[in-house]
């Protein structure tokens, strides 16, 4: 009995279309692949901002006495944010002084006495999300903090000390590729949640 030759047996647009998805797999690994240093340098000024943030999230209180409103340290000290956020920053982008706002909010909350943080004892990032579009890029992330201070209790309407307290940070960010380096373009989210306590 005569066999019929392999391409007489076989589905010839099965085939095609497996080797059509493979070619497709290959490219789309291949673009991910290539993209893993983009990812990396959009992380690390996500990083950056993330540390600006905590830089000012631990003040002594004799840095927090220091920095009053519309004093002139509070002055300098927006002023050396904003120098250093402008780094990596986008030039023209409009939205500078909108994006250090968040991080001096911090520090306007602890010279009213609403929080004082002592100490940072864990942070996690989750639900990270990184998306390239040719030249412009967005980052999302949820940071989960667990710090220990003073804490504005809203269950006994008091500000008490607590170890372990968790808290979120919810940060989105546009970035835009200027002369071949990624720069910030705008912080569309910068927000935490409210404190939860573990006592």
């Amino acid at each position: 009995m005569n066999k019929k030759p392999f391409w007489k047996r076989v589905n010839r647009g099965f085939v095609f279309s497996m080797v059509l998805l493979a070619a497709v797999i290959f490219y789309v690994t291949a673009e991910q692949v290539m993209l893993i240093p983009e990812r990396q340098e959009i992380r690390e000024l996500a990083d950056k901002y993330i540390s600006m943030c905590e830089q000012v999230y631990r003040l002594s209180k004799e840095q927090i006495s220091e920095l009053e409103s519309q004093s002139p340290e509070f002055e300098k000290e927006t002023k050396r944010l904003k120098d250093e956020l402008a780094n990596y920053f986008v030039k023209d982008s409009g939205y500078l002084d909108d994006s250090v706002e968040p991080i001096l909010s911090l520090i306007r909350m602890q010279v009213t006495g609403d929080e004082q943080v002592t100490r940072i004892n864990g942070v996690k990032k989750r639900n990270e999300t990184i998306t390239i579009d040719q030249d412009v890029a967005k980052f999302s992330a949820t940071y989960n903090y667990t710090l220990s201070g003073k804490f504005y209790d809203y269950r006994t309407d008091k500000v008490a000390d607590v170890e372990n307290a968790t808290k979120d940070f919810f940060l989105r960010i546009s970035f835009k590729k200027v002369d071949g380096n990624w720069k910030i373009y705008r912080i569309s989210d910068a927000s935490w949640s409210s404190v939860f306590f573990d006592r």
